[in-house]
């Protein structure tokens, strides 16, 4: 049975093992790899980065209170956070974005947000 490389499918001599024709095309096809899941990691990146901003940018007081609908139309992706804690005190659980948390207010329908120190 014949085996062709990965990558450029070029007929495979050698050992059963082999996977590639050449380094060259070994390295090509594991940078490719990794490429595209750089490419997941930069899109998640970005978006934990514009939540930051917009926290931040809110949040000035170290302890605010937003209409949810602002933080919609800033853009916020809430399903994207780097942290989930429940606080001890008020058993309210909030989400993390590296330093700034933010909370629903059930009662208010607004948005706690809080500068947030582990």
């Amino acid at each position: 049975m014949d085996r062709y490389c990965k990558l450029c499918e070029k007929k495979l001599v050698g050992r059963v093992d082999k996977l590639f024709c050449s380094a060259y095309c070994r390295i090509q096809y594991h940078n490719e790899e990794l490429k595209q899941k750089r490419e997941v990691i930069k899109k998640i990146n970005a978006i934990l980065l514009k939540n930051w901003n917009i926290l931040t940018e809110l949040n000035i007081s170290g302890k605010t209170l937003v209409p949810e609908l602002t933080l919609l139309n800033k853009g916020f992706n809430f399903n994207y956070y780097t942290k989930i804690y429940t606080a001890k005190s008020s058993n309210k659980t909030y989400h993390v974005c590296y330093d700034q948390a933010y909370c629903k207010d059930s009662e208010q329908g607004m948005f706690m947000l809080k500068d947030w120190k582990p």
